[in-house]
């Protein structure tokens, strides 16, 4: 028994480790494709593995090479032993250097003839030497990065960097930076640099990491050729990757392929449009979501189990109601389209969390005792309550009229808040303008059609396993149909059916189904008429 509990605890401390270091190891079947674009130029000597891992790299790179060098970079030393371990019996061995240090914080100066990597998949913000690290690569690149960057992309660019005229580098990085605001530097970057060649895309329903939750791409860059496009390759599985290289060895056109010249790709735009077919093309009458409002995100408090409370932590602590707020805590409390004042009272009669603490503008004493538990427990120190003054102010977010989900499967989700209450980060608001505000309902008919999720789709990021994702701006970038072109006469018939569809949520799904339906002919009759 002792010794299955060490099992357990070393296996948990493993898993800790990975994730603080954003380790993800790489397929052998992936590994076998980038090594095999890596060296296919005979010039290839002397080659760079940012972060080597288990050394899965180098094994596929000495199984087709003997002769050629390695510098190995990780930091994680326990990590770098079992590198040690598995190549040490392997022809050519003795060309590696493994070193056990940070590879952003080494020198630029040298140039290699190829690089290949895996990078750490984590936040910039978890990143110990953040602020070092943007310098540096401001200083090298001139480049600007936005503070929401994830590390991989650090990694990139500084590899591409050290990359020698006429070498070649492949990368296996998330494709989040390929549709997201913040890879628009990156981008910028990679269309004046010129030497980015093939983006092979894995299909968003398939992920070669069995442990990330994540699509993934691949990029080939060859910094001797001077083609003027990229060609994005999209594959639905691992094993056709083989036939992906065989193509691209001989010059063929891929399935699944898009070449695109370097003149019409744009760093600001999602790169999902030149390598998937844009939904918005096929419809008329859409207006930016902009024209009728906005999204932002739900409220961040920073402590949510210190913030949040039910009715037994209400009693425990004796809060009174003026410092308290009525307020949407977890999606999971929400199943249905429309969440009435019943829903609230159902979630508190089941003892959830549905109250938020607003203890500015309140002078009981037993709000300020608990405001001082919560600073005994640490709570003022956190990163986002540390920028609050007081700590303990919540951000100023009136309750939204629509609901919208963040992660889903089935489609982007959408709920009318009639309940009028507030919600945390678990969903995005949406805020009507003063032209829109009161058509919350016919706002809402549109949003819950097929059609309106198949618009919305186009801004959508992808993040493996079929999980999408919409982060406010992907939303406020997307377009929804003009409801000015709808007359008083239709308005009524839309509301009509939205009034049945709402008596039935939640208890019959075909009859819900089937008013949607009806929802969506209308609209899609307005998105087919020429303008």
């Amino acid at each position: 028994m002792k010794t299955i509990m060490l099992h357990k605890e070393e296996l948990a401390e493993r898993l800790a480790r990975k994730k603080k270091l954003g380790q993800f190891f790489t397929p052998a079947p992936v590994a076998r494709f980038m090594t095999r674009w890596l060296l296919k130029p005979k010039e290839c000597q002397n080659i760079l593995d940012p972060a080597t891992g288990e050394g899965i790299f180098i094994k596929s790179i000495l199984e087709i090479s003997q002769n050629v060098s390695v510098d190995a970079f990780d930091i994680d030393e326990h990590i770098l032993s079992v590198c040690e371990d598995s190549i040490k019996s392997l022809p050519g061995r003795a060309k590696v250097r493994l070193n056990c240090r940070d590879y952003m914080t080494g020198d630029w100066e040298r140039k290699y003839d190829g690089v290949i990597c895996n990078p750490p998949y984590m936040r910039f913000q978890d990143y110990d030497n953040r602020d070092r690290i943007i310098k540096t690569v401001k200083d090298n690149l001139r480049i600007h990065l936005s503070g929401l960057t994830n590390l991989y992309t650090l990694f990139l660019l500084k590899s591409l960097g050290e990359l020698r005229e006429g070498g070649r580098m492949a990368y296996i990085v998330p494709s989040e930076f390929l549709n997201a605001n913040y890879g628009e530097h990156v981008k910028e970057y990679l269309l004046r640099e010129k030497s980015l060649r093939y983006v092979i895309l894995f299909d968003f329903n398939s992920n070669p990491f069995d442990d990330a939750i994540t699509t993934s791409c691949i990029l080939l860059f060859d910094r001797g050729a001077r083609h003027g496009s990229i060609d994005f390759v999209t594959i639905h599985a691992i094993d056709e990757l083989d036939a992906v290289s065989t193509k691209i060895d001989k010059g063929g056109s891929c399935r699944n392929h898009t070449k695109v010249p370097f003149s019409q790709i744009e760093p600001g735009l999602k790169w999902r449009a030149y390598y998937q077919q844009m939904n918005s093309h096929k419809y008329h009458n859409l207006i930016p979501l902009t024209q009728i409002g906005s999204v932002s995100r739900g409220i961040a408090t920073g402590a949510n189990d210190y913030f949040t409370f039910n009715r037994k932590k209400i009693d425990a602590h004796q809060i009174p109601e003026e410092a308290l707020l009525p307020c949407i805590t977890k999606s999971a409390h929400v199943s249905g389209l429309f969440f009435t004042k019943e829903d609230f009272a159902a979630i508190i009669r089941k003892n959830r969390r549905a109250f938020l603490l607003d203890a500015r503008r309140s002078q009981n004493g037993n709000v300020r005792d608990y405001l001082k538990l919560g600073e005994e427990q640490g709570v003022h120190n956190k990163y986002l309550t540390s920028h609050r003054n007081p700590w303990y102010s919540q951000e100023s977010r009136p309750p939204a009229p629509i609901w919208v989900g963040v992660f889903n499967r089935k489609g982007l989700r959408f709920v009318r808040n009639e309940a009028g209450i507030r919600n945390l980060t678990t969903f995005h608001c949406l805020y009507l303008n003063m032209f829109y505000k009161n058509k919350a309902n016919l706002v809402f008919a549109y949003l819950i059609t097929t059609m309106a999720r198949e618009v919305f789709d186009d801004n959508r990021r992808e993040y493996g396993d079929g999980l999408e994702k919409f982060e406010p701006n992907d939303l406020n970038n997307s377009k929804v149909i003009d409801l000015d072109l709808i007359d008083n006469k239709m308005e009524e018939r839309i509301l009509a059916i939205l009034s049945r569809l709402r008596e039935a949520d939640g208890t019959e799904k075909r009859t819900t189904a089937q008013h949607i339906g009806e929802l969506d002919a209308i609209f899609r009759k307005i998105a087919a008429e020429d303008p």
